[in-house]
């Protein structure tokens, strides 16, 4: 019997059957491939997080060495300067170039250098990669021109006396230094921005900004228009106070012109006050005191307002962003036309001429201004808040009587209010003193018409008497909402007028105001007016006085360079302050 060939055997065609057929231990080959791959990737990002952490160390050795290497008052040569900075640093062997320019108004120094290291898993592959490179270049330079300068200090509530005292030293200290040595020359002008929730920018500087608003004339339409004293027109901004609303898309740029459409801050309280007008502390914008000081050159001036404890105060949340947005739009050469009319009209000094200058980009050669910004805060943002529109502006169904209540100071007597309820029929006037419903002959200074004429005994009328007109002795007078803002505080008025007359409207106005921004949107916002102000070459000095971790990050993140980020504790912020001056006039360059 003949034999078949080995490969023809039907066992073996069996076994290969099989074999095509079973798929056991499929997932364990592909397990390997995909673990083998994240391997990899995972080790890729060893690689390149060891060359960054190397990266930024020597970034931010060569930013300071650039710093102070451009000091004209430093003993040492700029690259003696740098030698040391390097070799304090254990980096001496990096190589590096050192490259200098000097006028008569300024020194520049720049500094580059690469960073190289090895790989470890890169370096493992068919094609290996055994080194990753990049390059660090620095640019400092002293200036001895003309400088703007906007100090933004934080004065809220977190700013307890013993912060403030050193502040207030700080501060003093820092004017002296920028301020000292003016001249035609080489002038230096300073914006001193406080803010806590809010920034006051003080009725001088708003009114010359577009921030004012309209008259607004409901017409007929209105449905309090046909009462007696009615309101035909409210304006759309209160006059009141000098806060300013700022949007999400105003962060984006520093931009700020006469003409810009601007809108208030309510004027309003919302803690209970004992249904008296809200002291100023309550108020959302604080309308008496911490007020800009704008382009500032006179020293003296400027630290008697530092140092007067009624002007200058702590109180209230924590609003960087805000803070930030009026000191960056301080500089802006938009706002020129405002110092300009300021000037005409003896509200500034002529030392602030032409300020704000060009921005970099735009500045003739020869007419340089360095533009800086120097933020310190203590704490970290906080919720913001407003009132709802419904309630900011417009007219109100409240009515005050002088001849009812009086008037007492700022205050007014409970006894005097109205509050018009047209659902209440025929009994529409609900005085919340006495908790009682009226009629519109009821209401004070109403005065019924005559009875009607009748003939004497001679049979003869007596001569006609002029019309009568009930409205004109009655006297309660509309209020439109920001009056009312002026002399309750959103809960007192809740309480007051609606809770024993109108539930739905009572709830309503417990929660008239509202947050507009959380505290996460603020560090959004004010990471955006940061970068806005950054690509314009503002110069961003910033200070973490005992700050908490997240301000600490806020703080950062706006600084220029990390060489431009400095921390503070008790008595340590009037040197932090001081280098922070000195350096005004050395300040890192949009490389």
């Amino acid at each position: 019997m003949a034999l078949r060939p080995f490969f023809q055997s039907q066992s073996l065609i069996n076994a290969s059957k099989s074999f095509r057929a079973n798929q056991d231990g499929g997932l364990t080959y592909f397990s390997l491939v995909i673990f083998f791959v994240t391997i990899l990737m995972a080790g890729m990002a060893v690689d390149f997080m060891h060359l960054e952490t190397q990266r930024y160390k020597i970034q931010s050795v060569a930013d300071a060495a650039a710093l102070a290497a451009a000091d004209v008052q430093n003993e040492q040569g700029p690259n003696e300067v740098i030698t040391a900075y390097f070799e304090a640093a254990g980096i001496e062997h990096i190589d590096r170039q050192v490259r200098i320019t000097q006028t008569d108004s300024l020194r520049e120094v720049r500094v580059l250098t690469e960073i190289e290291t090895p790989t470890f898993f890169m370096s493992l592959g068919q094609k290996p990669i055994t080194k990753l490179e990049s390059p660090v270049v620095a640019a400092a330079m002293e200036y001895t021109g003309n400088v703007e300068i906007s100090l933004v200090v934080d004065v809220s509530a977190s700013m307890t006396t013993r912060k403030m005292r050193a502040l207030r030293r700080a501060s003093s200290e820092f004017v002296d230094i920028v301020l000292d040595g003016n001249s035609d020359d080489s002038k230096t002008t300073l914006n001193f921005v406080a803010y806590n929730r809010t920034v006051v920018a003080g009725d001088k500087l708003l009114s010359r900004l577009n921030a004012n608003g309209s008259q607004v004339w409901p017409g007929l339409d209105s449905r309090t228009s046909f009462l007696p004293g009615a309101k035909r027109s409210y304006s759309t901004e209160q006059n009141d106070a000098t806060c300013i609303r700022w949007y999400d898309q105003d962060m984006t740029t520093t931009t700020l012109t006469p003409s810009q459409p601007l809108e208030r801050v309510a004027h309003f309280g919302w803690r209970p006050s004992g249904n008296l007008p809200p002291i100023p502390e309550r108020r959302w914008c604080i309308f008496d005191r911490n007020e800009i000081q704008l382009m500032q050159t006179d020293a003296g001036s400027l630290k008697r307002y530092i140092n007067d404890e009624s002007a200058f105060n702590a109180t209230g949340g924590t609003a960087i962003d805000v803070g930030v947005k009026w000191g960056a739009s301080l500089l802006d050469p938009s706002f020129r036309p405002v110092v300009t009319n300021m000037i005409a009209t003896g509200d500034l000094s002529a030392d602030a001429t032409s300020r704000p200058a060009p921005f970099k980009a735009d500045q003739p050669q020869g007419e340089e201004t360095v533009k800086a910004l120097v933020l310190m805060t203590d704490g970290q943002n906080n919720r913001g808040r407003d009132l709802k529109d419904q309630y900011k502006r417009g007219l109100s169904n409240i009515w005050y009587s002088h001849r009812a209540g009086g008037t007492s100071g700022a205050a007014r007597n409970a006894s005097g209010y109205y509050v018009f309820l047209p659902h209440h029929g025929g009994r529409p006037w609900y005085r919340p003193a006495s908790g009682s419903y009226h009629t519109f002959e009821e209401l004070p200074g109403y005065v019924a018409p005559p009875p009607p004429p009748v003939p004497d005994a001679d049979g003869n009328m007596p001569p006609p008497l002029p019309p009568h007109n009930p409205w004109y002795h009655v006297d309660v007078a509309q209020m439109d909402w920001q009056e009312v803002w002026r002399y309750w505080t959103t809960i007192d008025a809740a309480r007051f007028f609606y809770q024993g007359s109108s539930p739905s409207e009572y709830q309503q106005m417990r929660d008239a105001w509202y947050f507009p921004e959380d505290n996460i949107k603020q560090d959004i916002r004010t990471r955006m007016i940061c970068d806005a102000a950054k690509a314009k070459d503002i110069v961003i000095f910033t200070v973490a006085f005992e700050a908490p971790e997240n301000g600490e990050r806020l703080m950062r993140y706006c600084a220029t360079s990390s060489s431009h980020y400095f921390e503070a504790s008790g008595e340590g912020l009037e040197d932090v302050f001081a280098r922070i001056a000195a350096y005004t006039r050395v300040l890192r360059l949009t490389l």
